[in-house]
């Protein structure tokens, strides 16, 4: 679900962890569970979005506000 493959089998293995630790596997008599949940921050499932639809803005920015605040910093 996440687009980082290493960082879905993370949060998956964390997750099987903390339920054996808990021992609901046992108390539930199941060898499956669904959650649901909001990962957040969301910018960590979003990373994909970010980076196709913002990182041009943030690069844009970088260039274009030196010299911005420099001619702003002048006229005062």
């Amino acid at each position: 679900f996440l687009d980082d493959t290493a960082m879905t089998e993370a949060v998956l293995d964390r997750l099987r962890t903390a339920v054996t630790a808990a021992g609901l596997w046992q108390e539930w008599d199941t060898d499956w569970v669904l959650l649901d949940a909001e990962l957040m921050p969301w910018s960590l499932k979003a990373g994909g979005l970010l980076r196709s639809q913002y990182a041009a803005v943030g690069a844009a920015s970088g260039a274009v506000f030196p010299p911005a605040v420099a001619a702003l910093e002048q006229a005062v």
